[in-house]
């Protein structure tokens, strides 16, 4: 049995409203990306799981950049046969609405509240925002657009989860388990203040994955760690427990791995016109191999006569780099290094704080977990209007069980099929629409 598994992986595709138009200088090198993965990537490639997109689907947040990036997505989804409950993305800080901060002093105050406390404090003032009963969450307001175009996709931040995760089976003894943060919880048009040094994004001890035996995370996140504000602590424990990081942002192709991770930033598909100006994107192919995680990575980059070919400067003139993480690596080491990575962030001796309001409130981190049967369920059902979504309910679930006010509330929808097993039932109800 082969276990090998494939993404197709982009970031920064900035559509925006003019996107598609007679007039777009983007058409004929999104051609370029669609035959490349026609004619080449579909020979290379087995068993492609998906799309991977790491931020900036859109250029401003708006909803019709999120209709123009569906139809592009879904031209390569059709390549090997997928649906869109196979693209797997993060939002980044161009899909952030920054007229909403900027029109609105209780979302401006409510991102520099999180921005202004320290490292240990960060997930202590989320919750207090999540939890405030007097008013929505005004942290959620900036990315309305991007939580309706991947509410369906399992991968929305909409009920202010900080990370959401969905596994892949490799093996009898391994699970991939894709993990998505938000990095852009406080972008908005401060980014762009200081000329001179960027503004850094906020990251939240939360949303680093916690260890658990078999699991191998691949990480997709907007901004890159020397983004990340306290980046030191962070990066170190992102490093001990993550073997595949997938960043955006930075407009630059870079391939860098040691005996414990693989780090990869994208380039962009459509960047800001530049004399730097150079579209790339990404095949990864993952398998496990007696405890060994074998990982290649297909850096794809448009050349002098615009056609999509293998980045030799990232790739050393193959096709593709090839990266080896030893699994065993981490049993042995795994004690050790998280204590110390714990103690350097300050999860054992965390500092006495105000948290009086909230001690009864349950702490463990609230991530949407799914696999390739919750994504088709939630897919499938929220593609429904109103009417079919409710019928479906009724054909599973009692009425007293049943609460119409959430209907599109994916978590309540994969939390109820599953407390009654009702998994394959469901599934099979809703592909009487399709």
């Amino acid at each position: 049995m082969c276990n090998e598994i494939s993404f197709i992986h982009v970031s920064d595709i900035h559509f925006n409203r003019d996107s598609g138009d007679d007039f777009d200088d983007n058409d004929d090198l999104r051609n370029e990306m669609i035959r490349d993965i026609e004619k080449n990537a579909k020979k290379e490639l087995k068993n492609v799981k998906g799309i991977l997109v790491c931020g900036d689907i859109a250029y401003s947040g708006q909803e019709a950049e999120y209709d123009i990036a569906d139809n592009f997505l879904k031209n390569i989804l059709n390549i090997f046969d997928l649906s869109e409950k196979d693209i797997y993305c993060v939002p980044g800080n161009h899909d952030i609405d920054q007229n909403i901060s900027k029109q609105s002093i209780s979302v401006y105050n409510a991102q520099k509240f999180i921005e202004e406390q320290k490292i240990d404090d960060v997930d202590w003032a989320l919750r207090k925002f999540k939890n405030d009963k007097y008013i929505q969450n005004p942290l959620l307001c900036p990315i309305k657009e991007y939580n309706k175009f991947s509410n369906k996709l399992s991968s929305s931040f909409d009920k202010m989860q900080l990370c959401w995760q969905s596994e892949i089976k490799l093996n009898s003894k391994y699970n991939l388990i894709i993990h998505g943060i938000n990095s852009s919880i406080i972008s908005n048009s401060d980014d762009h203040k200081d000329k001179t040094k960027e503004r850094k994004m906020v990251i939240t001890q939360t949303q680093i994955p916690k260890n658990k035996d078999g699991n191998i995370y691949m990480l997709l996140c907007h901004h890159p760690p020397e983004c990340w504000k306290d980046n030191d602590i962070l990066e170190k424990l992102m490093h001990e427990r993550v073997k595949i990081q997938l960043y955006g942002h930075k407009h630059l192709q870079k391939i860098e791995s040691d005996e414990k991770s693989l780090k990869i930033s994208s380039g962009a598909i459509h960047p800001e016109r530049d004399e730097n100006w150079i579209p790339c994107y990404n095949w990864i192919s993952i398998k496990v191999e007696e405890d060994k995680l074998i990982i290649k990575v297909y850096p794809r980059i448009l050349n002098d006569v615009r056609v999509f070919t293998c980045d030799e400067k990232v790739c050393e003139s193959n096709i593709y780099k090839l990266v080896t993480l030893d699994l065993n690596l981490d049993e042995n080491n795994n004690l050790e290094s998280n204590l110390k990575s714990e103690k350097d962030i300050g999860l054992l001796n965390t500092k006495d704080n105000d948290y009086s309001e909230y001690e009864n409130i349950e702490t463990e981190k609230e991530i949407r977990k799914t696999n390739s049967t919750d994504k088709e369920i939630v897919y499938k059902y929220l593609s429904l209007n109103n009417i079919n979504k409710e019928a479906t309910l009724k054909r599973c679930l009692s009425g007293n069980e049943m609460d119409k006010n959430k209907l599109d509330d994916v978590d309540y929808i994969l939390q109820m099929i599953k407390k009654n097993n009702l998994e394959d039932q469901f599934l099979n109800i809703l592909n009487e629409f399709y």
